[in-house]
């Protein structure tokens, strides 16, 4: 409990008394919330659980740490927070150098996974507790406190305690309570893992919401990458404490620059090759082990001879009318189907394409039709839509 009152109410401070004057608390946050991390490294004994990570949050910008357990992305809030110190690198929150500042000075909300609300206390009480901590009056109490709860759409439920709250209900208090004194930054800890899935989709409403309405700067660990699709200005995706590619949820997406990057965000079909020639179109063609070629959109420096992958969306595939590509803009090749998934709209198609890498599409109920009669057909996507990504002896490495 002593680490959750550090974060969650900083700048401890005597109350104020029932008559006190205390100055009114700034209706919007004193720092901008601009935050930056400079070589940040952890290291537990033999293991580093994050390597050199360089990190930027603009004001105001939502950024989403995403990557699977082991990752990192919870240690590099925890060092955000000030609840662990790193063992290299800064850590600046605007201008100012924080590296060191503990966490209670650091004056940053904090959103934890289990919520953390107090159980003896009323809701009133768990939101205005921050307040309480810094001095505000009693009338600053219950303006703000009114303010919060209108914020994320509880009025009426002041005199509860979280035991008579739903979970949403908790995490709206939780967020409620983190916000209440317009902290410049704001961070949660996987926020709504503890949710079911309707109410993660509603909540994840509420957050956008709330961010827009505060304008604060926040940053938030999760990995559920529809969280992160739907709550992200960008995401920053973490592998074994390193960063693999920064940018908005399109730009992972559909330009991964790692496999990794690929197969974790969104699902990918994947066909081995080998480069043959790096276009100056920004694309190059690659040649499957078939001896068929495709093209796809490059960005990093290749040569040819080097072994890459031809990477696509399912979603993007068509079934093809004829075995010939007279289309130079899309690529072609035949896939063999094991099994078919009604979807109601669609149909998810798993099964083998000509060069033996295992794939799945997501067709049209109608379109799939041919497909689903004879167990195999040409399927074509654009080359605009694919992506070539590099391998070393089969790893994956970063574009």
């Amino acid at each position: 409990m002593t680490r959750v009152t550090e974060m969650t109410d900083t700048a401890p401070r005597p109350a104020a008394s029932e008559g006190s004057t205390a100055p009114a608390l700034p209706q919007t946050p004193v720092s901008e919330g601009a935050l930056r991390l400079e070589a940040i490294t952890k290291r537990f004994g033999d293991v580093t659980a994050v390597d050199s990570v360089d990190v930027s949050l603009e004001p105001g910008e939502f950024l989403t740490l995403l990557g699977p357990s082991g990752s990192g992305k919870t240690t590099t809030l925890l060092l955000i927070a000030g609840f662990e110190r790193p063992t290299a690198g800064e850590i600046y929150l605007d201008a100012r150098r924080i590296t060191e500042t503990p966490a209670h000075q650091r004056d940053m909300g904090m959103v934890f996974q289990n919520y953390a609300l107090f159980p003896h206390m009323t809701v009133f009480d768990n939101i205005a507790f921050p307040l309480r901590m810094r001095g505000a009056s009693r009338a600053e109490l219950r303006t703000r406190t009114a303010e919060s709860l209108a914020l994320v759409r509880l009025e009426g439920y002041e005199a509860r305690y979280p035991r008579e709250l739903s979970g949403g209900q908790q995490q709206r208090i939780a967020l409620a309570r983190a916000s209440v004194y317009r902290p410049p930054l704001m961070l949660m800890d996987e926020p709504l893992s503890a949710l079911d899935r309707k109410l993660r989709g509603e909540m994840q409403v509420e957050i956008r919401r709330l961010h827009r309405d505060l304008g604060t700067s926040m940053i938030s660990v999760t990995h559920d990458q529809e969280e992160a699709l739907a709550l992200s200005d960008r995401i920053v995706l973490m592998n074994e404490g390193q960063i693999e590619q920064v940018g908005s949820a399109r730009e992972i997406y559909e330009r991964p620059q790692t496999l990794f990057a690929a197969r974790f965000l969104g699902e990918s079909n994947v066909l081995s090759g080998e480069l043959m020639q790096p276009g100056s179109d920004g694309t190059a063609e690659v040649l499957l082990s078939t001896g068929q070629r495709m093209r796809g959109r490059i960005n990093w420096s290749a040569s040819k001879g080097d072994p890459v992958v031809v990477m696509t969306r399912p979603e993007r595939g068509s079934v093809a009318a004829v075995a010939s590509n007279p289309d130079p803009a899309s690529n072609l090749i035949e896939f063999k189907l094991d099994e078919a998934v009604y979807l109601g709209d669609r149909l998810r198609c798993h099964g083998t394409f000509a060069s033996g890498d295992a794939g799945v599409l997501l067709l049209d109920v109608r379109e799939a039709q041919d497909l689903l009669g004879t167990g195999r057909g040409w399927v074509s996507w654009p080359v605009d839509d694919t992506v070539v990504l590099p391998t070393v002896n089969g790893r994956e490495v970063s574009a």
